[in-house]
């Protein structure tokens, strides 16, 4: 078969210095998988689709109906400036709608559009709510009576909705005596402190696999001082495993990772959930081998 006709199992779409994709494609044999990066092409990538039924080129490869996009964190535009932006913008827009023609919905890992619909936090309670998982009290609001009354109700933490525009944004607790003037500016969401908490929870599914590790000795937010923490891989729970995997089908998703937090009764409280998450440092703490699952799904072997 000539070279440009030879076709792939695999497209990863992806940034040159995600790490945590390097761990997963070292799992894939070279000859089955694409990987490119549209908001930093390299020169002479060949990208071509002829309209409305003409074959999926990416890289000089074939993408038959049949394989798999595991799209990743390819470069934002927000990231490039003047004429590279431009670029980057309308090149993630159409690989993404090329490979959308090419391949099966459910062979994604994720559709963009299954991430960016369970970005907002408001939308991921409600969903947790509707499976059964056990949700904080929580407030949305641009009120500063509303958000003083909440906070007087209790330990109240304030949460980040979004990171896009930055790298890390923790969790941080506030207190009746705090300034709330800057409320009115933007809405904010506050959430009940889980207290006391005995541990934090990070479970990643691939597909309906569930790998689940307990983070003990943590603050606040784990995230903020992860080396001080002590990571085991645990068995989670029949029924909460299976919520989660409820959650993950509603969500018409086939990678995430949800943050919990475990309450002195044992209760696991739903606090995040990730449809792009990072994995690596699980798997180094725990041994877990999700980039091995991963990898097989994506050649098809563990689809669901």
């Amino acid at each position: 078969m000539p070279a440009r006709t030879r076709a792939v199992r695999v497209v990863v779409v992806t940034s040159d210095d995600d790490y945590t994709a390097d761990m997963v494609v070292r799992g894939l044999p070279r000859e089955t998988f694409v990987r490119l990066d549209p908001g930093r092409l390299r020169p002479g990538t060949i990208l071509n689709a002829p309209a409305p039924d003409g074959p999926c080129l990416v890289d000089n490869r074939v993408v038959p109906p049949g394989a798999a996009v595991w799209w990743r964190k390819p470069t934002p535009a927000r990231d490039l400036t003047g004429d590279r932006a431009w670029a980057a913008d309308e090149t993630t827009s159409l690989l993404e709608g090329m490979l959308h023609n090419a391949t099966a919905a459910g062979h994604w890992m994720n559709t963009p559009a299954a991430v960016a619909r369970i970005r907002p936090k408001p939308v991921q309670l409600e969903l947790a709510h509707q499976v059964g998982l056990a949700v904080p009290d929580t407030l949305v609001t641009t009120d500063a009576q509303e958000a003083s009354a909440f906070i007087a109700g209790g330990p109240t933490v304030v949460k980040p909705t979004t990171q896009r525009f930055t790298d890390f944004a923790p969790v941080f607790r506030i207190t009746p005596g705090d300034d709330l003037a800057g409320i009115g500016g933007a809405l904010c969401l506050l959430q009940r402190e889980v207290t006391p908490k005995t541990a934090d929870w990070r479970v990643t599914l691939v597909g309906d696999e569930v790998f689940a590790c307990r983070i003990t000795e943590a603050e606040l937010d784990w995230r903020t001082r992860p080396n001080d923490c002590r990571y085991s891989a645990e068995d989670l729970d029949d029924s909460t495993a299976d919520r989660l995997r409820r959650y993950r089908l509603r969500a018409g998703l086939n990678l995430i990772a949800f943050d919990l937090a475990e309450s002195a009764d044992g209760t696991l409280w739903f606090l995040d959930a990730n449809a792009n998450p990072e994995f690596g440092f699980q798997e180094i703490a725990t041994r877990a081998p999700i980039t091995a699952t991963l990898a097989r799904w994506l050649q098809g072997d563990d689809r669901t």
